[in-house]
């Protein structure tokens, strides 16, 4: 919750106090606020200055920035003169910032691509800082790049490209998309495609009858391109293919997907509702797709690091330290032993099932 006006009075004092140890106003505020201090007006009175900053803190911050409350309040707690002779304040101090701080991280987390444990299965999703925002492109397109047709997800067997497939069905649930999925394996052929698409995308409509797919995919590509777009009215269709990596370089299957992707592409619109691929496991190796590259994404997962591992804990125990029990001087010692159990646990399996074993060791954690 936010600070209230009595709050903010104990701020502004501990600022006019201990912020401004110099009479050279402007120095101070390059030192202690260097990426704000050209945007801060001041006076050569300390207690106007002390306003200045508290009102400054109170305003919302632009989007994506981050609050200059926090900003101001992480300065305050590390002031040499508050932590030796303001015991009570830096106390109230800290407990504002922790306060400002949750309250931020609950805005972000109803940012639903920013998700790490996932509503309703309770499926955690670590770090992807870079799919994330992909992603969120492929929803909304930005003005001043090519718009993405196809998102690739390569990587490592095993190393957690599927997981993606997680995300993507949380923000079916929020966002205005509804994936059209198909899993693959070695013996996918081009109609066992075009069946598990018919069957997510005909509803009542009528099911044309083309040559069979594996000699012609282009007529069928199109057909579910079209009904992709006729069948649902409010939502963009995302045909998303799993397990791309298993399947045969040879099969026919393979220039299904890639008509795919050229039926989306010569669509005359770009509007929310443009039908997105979505390809897991499709690597370098694989036939290209006879698109523009640069409407092509691609994102390469990494096995997830012990620092992404610490920094997920941090967030997820963060947020919930009240709920757990964690006092704040305790939570880095949580989050450290957490991690080594998680590790320790996916080490025992092995390489073949290590991210399997760390992710289903982390949701235990999680879980409690």
């Amino acid at each position: 919750m936010p600070l209230e006006d009595t709050e903010w009075d104990i701020v502004r004092r501990l600022i006019e106090n201990h912020f401004f140890t110099s009479s050279n106003t402007l120095a101070v505020l390059k030192r202690r606020l260097p990426d704000y201090w050209t945007s801060i007006r001041y006076t050569d009175r300390v207690d106007e200055n002390a306003e200045i900053l508290v009102e400054r803190a109170k305003n919302p911050a632009p989007a994506g920035d981050s609050p200059f409350s926090i900003v101001l309040l992480k300065v305050l707690v590390r002031i040499p003169t508050i932590l030796t002779t303001e015991p009570d304040g830096l106390e109230q101090l800290t407990g504002y910032l922790a306060r400002l701080e949750a309250e931020q991280q609950a805005i972000d987390r109803g940012d639903a691509f920013q998700a790490r444990v996932l509503p309703g299965t309770g499926e955690i999703f670590i770090n992807r800082s870079a799919v994330r925002g992909l992603l969120r492109a492929l929803v909304d397109p930005p003005d001043d790049k090519p718009v993405p047709v196809a998102l690739r997800v390569d990587g490592e067997r095993r190393c957690g490209k599927s997981y993606t497939l997680s995300l993507i069905k949380h923000l079916a649930s929020c966002q205005p998309i509804m994936p059209a999925i198909v899993e693959v394996d070695e013996s996918t052929t081009a109609r066992h495609i075009v069946d598990d698409l018919k069957v997510q995308l005909a509803q009542h409509s009528e099911i044309p009858q083309l040559e069979d797919p594996s000699k012609r995919p282009r007529p069928w590509a199109n057909w579910l391109v079209r009904q992709a777009l006729r069948s649902v009215s409010d939502r963009a269709v995302w045909f998303v293919v799993d397990q791309c990596n298993y399947l045969d370089l040879s099969s026919d299957a393979v220039e299904m997907i890639a008509q795919l992707a050229r039926s989306i592409q010569l669509l005359p619109l770009n509007t929310a509702r443009m039908p997105r691929l979505v390809l897991l496991g499709y690597g370098d190796g694989y036939p290209d797709l006879g698109i523009p590259r640069q409407q092509v994404p691609v994102d390469v997962v990494e096995p997830i690091t012990d620092d992404e591992l610490v920094g997920f804990f941090n967030k997820v125990f963060g947020d919930r330290r009240e709920v757990l029990g964690i006092a704040g001087a305790d939570l880095d010692d949580v989050v450290a032993e957490t991690v080594q159990v998680v590790l320790d646990h996916a080490r025992s399996v092995g390489p073949d099932g290590y991210m399997d074993a760390l992710r289903f060791a982390a949701e235990e954690a999680v879980r409690g």
